[in-house]
């Protein structure tokens, strides 16, 4: 394995980011714990174990959801643990995806484990609790619904679930979405496309098992987690469940009561971070809860028709006690937004630690004076590992190219023209290059010969320059055209390792589907990422498939 820095990849970070991983003394002020202070790192470990806190409330609700969910004796183990107050948890969370989703969700649900086994070493008086948070209230069935894999014929594919009725697909939160028959068709084009291995029926079964029509995304995509990632204590947390919402009810009283403090700090971190340069990547709301519909409501919404609306400060203003009365009589009417999510979370749980990817990253930076008001402890922000994994025959197209994952994730676009052109030998690149340093030579000496003559001219001979060197771009295009259609197999190759390592101009760990190397490799493939993803490494890890 090696390690690339994100300085040295094109594809788009944000700068935030990137100094959160490279210079953090740039944005240390924003956030609440250096990771790099054993000292402070130490004080939030002390100040969790003696926050209020109804453990056994926690651990009750977490063994009936993840019992639910086919947690296996190494879940509930984990939760267990957590009704004792030397207990922290370490965090991620990701909205559910179709199958599993992209491959970046079992990395997060992998780094929490790895960090909780790196922070017993480290503090052996503690336990430490692998915990994902499930993300089943957002509304957006479009990112969910859909995955990417390769085909058996190495084509990048889409795979999409689409539900036949109407009135189900936008329906929110996506969680309670139902599954329709139609999920069965997807996961049976899914096996088709990917085809078959030795390990197709037994994976399959399971997932069908998982995605079953009649239950919800939300309750798929859990106990499709728990099958993968169970054995290694990986507890699953729904917070849309009634127990927890009761348990977050005092946060959403305080943002009821006194929205305009949340948005006003919000809106000063946003500024702060602003002029250092940074761009946020969180908008201020004028509240940060949704609310349900329910029959027989009588409160105004900003988007009739729809089952969850997002509280305006009139609303908010002109219906503060009949909001009220709704939190203390059904708290799970309320929906905390991106900003407030967070909050919530480390309320509910000892979060010693939360595992959060580049955009992740750069929100937090803005939520610090916000934990503050709602007297919330924030945890420490750790960097999910990154990760491209490459199968040995997408290295031998690299090796004998003398090409490396650099090359194809800052110019996927334009390295088959680059490789054709060089192809055989050939330097059809170099022969237009020294045409064209010739020819603006020999333009140049023109221009002065003309300009002699009449200073009016030299605008022509401009004019003539350009048609030229149009007319050359056409040739070096037809030559580059003929070039690639006698060298196919080179050029098929090459696509085949962009599409591997960039699917559709992205990081690998973005856009393809776990699904696809669990197809491949079996279930062995987890913990092969068990012992080959580094939770310390600084950068975008490249990884060997070797199995």
């Amino acid at each position: 394995m090696n390690t690339l820095s994100f300085k040295d990849i094109s594809l788009d970070q944000n700068s935030l980011f990137l100094d959160y991983l490279y210079d953090y003394p740039k944005v240390a002020g924003f956030f609440a714990v250096d990771r790099g202070d054993t000292s402070v790192v130490q004080g939030l470990l002390k100040r969790l174990s003696g926050r209020p806190l109804d453990r056994s409330r926690l651990a009750d609700v977490l063994l009936r959801q993840n019992r639910a969910f086919g947690g296996a004796p190494a879940v509930l183990a984990s939760i267990e643990k957590l009704r004792h107050p030397s207990t922290a948890a370490v965090v991620t969370g990701q909205q559910m995806g179709l199958f599993g989703g992209p491959m970046l969700t079992l990395l997060k649900a992998i780094a929490t484990v790895l960090w909780c086994n790196e922070f017993k070493k480290q503090w052996p008086a503690h336990e430490f609790v692998p915990v994902f948070w499930l993300e089943l209230e957002d509304h957006d069935f479009q990112e969910v619904s859909s995955v990417r894999i390769l085909t058996q014929d190495n084509q990048l594919k889409k795979i999409s679930y689409g539900p036949a009725d109407p009135d189900n697909r936008p329906r929110t939160p996506i969680g309670n979405l139902v599954l329709e028959n139609s999920i069965t068709a997807a996961m049976e084009e899914m096996r088709t496309q990917l085809g078959r291995t030795d390990f197709s029926e037994e994976l399959f079964h399971e997932l069908r098992s998982a995605y079953r029509p009649g239950r919800t995304m939300g309750e798929g995509f859990a106990r499709w987690l728990a099958r993968l990632l169970g054995g290694y204590g990986l507890v699953l947390m729904d917070p849309s469940d009634p127990e927890f919402k009761v348990m977050a009810a005092p946060l959403f009283r305080m943002e009821i009561e006194d929205p305009q403090t949340t948005n006003r700090l919000l809106a000063e971190q946003s500024a702060a971070i602003t002029a250092r340069g940074y761009t946020p990547q969180l908008d201020g709301k004028p509240t940060n809860l949704f609310l349900r519909k329910s029959r027989g409501d009588r409160l105004p919404y900003e988007e009739p028709g729809m089952e969850k609306f997002r509280l305006t400060p009139e609303h908010a203003a002109a219906h503060r006690a009949a909001l009220l009365d709704r939190v203390a009589a059904a708290p799970e009417s309320f929906i905390p937004n991106v900003a407030l999510r967070p909050i919530v979370q480390d309320h509910l749980l000892p979060t010693f630690a939360y595992v959060a990817g580049p955009s992740e990253i750069a929100y937090w930076a803005q939520l610090k004076p916000l934990y503050g008001h709602f007297g919330v402890i924030q945890p420490m922000v750790l960097p999910r590992p990154f990760a491209t994994l490459v199968e040995k025959k997408i290295a031998k197209i690299l090796d004998r190219n003398g090409l490396l994952l650099p090359d194809l994730l800052n110019r996927p676009n334009t390295l088959v023209d680059e490789l054709v052109l060089r192809q055989g030998g050939r330097s059809i690149l170099s022969a237009f290059e020294r045409w064209a340093e010739t020819n603006r030579k020999n333009l140049d000496e023109l221009g002065s010969v003309v300009g002699a003559v009449d200073a009016s001219l030299r605008g022509a001979v401009e004019t003539a320059g350009s048609k030229i060197d149009q007319a050359i771009s056409v040739l070096r295009d037809k030559t580059l055209a003929a070039e690639k259609r006698n060298s196919e197999q080179l050029v098929g190759q090459i696509q085949r390792a962009v599409d591997h390592l960039c699917p559709a101009g992205s990081f690998q760990e973005r856009k393809l589907a776990s699904l696809y190397f669990l197809n491949k490799y079996n279930w062995n493939f987890v913990e092969f990422l068990f012992r080959r993803v580094s939770i310390t490494a600084i950068g975008h890890q490249v990884i060997a498939v070797e199995m």
